[in-house]
This record gives C-alpha cells, sequence and structure tokens, in this order.
C-alpha cells in the first residue's frame, strides 16, 4: 500500500479525523514527504473475505444487513468457537478507528482509533424461543468473526451506503486483520 497524504479541505465542515494536513499545511507536509522528513502513522484496517475468494478491506465499519431496511436479517454468527443463528436488523463490524461511528450508536463503547481491534454489535435483535446470546464482542488484536447469509438479499456496506456488497443465500463473509494497514504520512 502507497504513503497516503491525506487532506481536509473543508476544516469549517468536516471533522476529517485521518486529516493529517489542511489545504494550509499540504505543502509543507508534502515537501518533507518529497525530501524524506516524514514518518508514517499506521491505521489498523480489517478485510471482509467473501466466499473465501473476493477480499474488501475498510477502515472504519461494515454493516451487514438485509438489503430491504425494514425487513428482518437472518443470518448463522460463528465467533470464537461458538456459533449462532440469529434473525436481527443486522451487525456492525467496526475497527476500534470507527468504533465512534455506527456501532457506537448500537450501544458499544468506542475505542481509541489507533488499537488494532475487530468490534462487533448485533443491532436490534430478535430474541424468540430460543435466546440469542452473541450479542457483541471486542478482539484486540482480531481473531475472526464469520457471517452466514441465511436467506437471500443480504448486503454489507463498506465504509457507508456507497460500497455495497451483495451476498448470496448461503454465502459467507469471514472478517479478520488485514495484512497492511493505512500508511497515512505525517511530520517526521
Amino acid at each position: 500500500t502507497r504513503p497516503v497524504i491525506t487532506v481536509n479541505s473543508d476544516p469549517e465542515r468536516s471533522v476529517g479525523h485521518f486529516s493529517r494536513c489542511t489545504l494550509a499545511g499540504f505543502p509543507e507536509l508534502l515537501a518533507a514527504w518529497r525530501a524524506g522528513r516524514h514518518a508514517i502513522e499506521p491505521i489498523a484496517r480489517l478485510e471482509a473475505v467473501i466466499d473465501g475468494d473476493g477480499s474488501h478491506c475498510f477502515l472504519n465499519d461494515c454493516l451487514f444487513t438485509s438489503r430491504n431496511p425494514a425487513a428482518i436479517t437472518r443470518y448463522l454468527i460463528e465467533v470464537d468457537g461458538e456459533r449462532e443463528r440469529q434473525h436481527s436488523s443486522g451487525i456492525w463490524v467496526s475497527t476500534a478507528a470507527g468504533s465512534t461511528g455506527g456501532i457506537r450508536s448500537a450501544g458499544m463503547q468506542p475505542l481509541p482509533p489507533g488499537d488494532h481491534a475487530l468490534l462487533w454489535q448485533v443491532r436490534e435483535p430478535f430474541q424468540g424461543r430460543s435466546p440469542v446470546t452473541l450479542l457483541s464482542g471486542r478482539q484486540s488484536p482480531p481473531r475472526g468473526l464469520r457471517l452466514t447469509a441465511t436467506m437471500p438479499n443480504i448486503d454489507l456496506y463498506l465504509d457507508g451506503p456507497h460500497r455495497q456488497i451483495p451476498l448470496r443465500y448461503g454465502g459467507v463473509v469471514a472478517f479478520r486483520a488485514h495484512a497492511q494497514p493505512l500508511p497515512l504520512v505525517i511530520l517526521g
């Protein structure tokens, strides 16, 4: 992965959490990078491996849910040697960097963004005849999480609503640490 210079071009309206400079500071950071007077800040990422083949990395979070926001999501969750069939409105999967977003809104406490972690939180679980117990988890470092779609029309939404990956009925998504962190260029 190539080093990335991150610029917050609109600090008046944008938090730019992973931006390491503004437009005013960009020339100095670019000059430092060109001259080799920079450092690299690694930001841990996760990847979602679909059916053992396609791999998609994400920096913040991923939502595993029904394509129809009003429908229930049915799946099998496997984590740390346990497995359970569940019905809910979906599952948030997050890095520590993304733990202040959707997963926090679903009830999980955030972690420092520099931590190397995999977090997951079930959204609105349906407690039917056999109550579900695998509702949330924190793994630091990430050990893995598997979700199997037990119905059609489940999608993954990676880092927001614009990266949507459809899953087939029976499709398996394995979440794990990404081998390469995102290398942000900072002043050295």
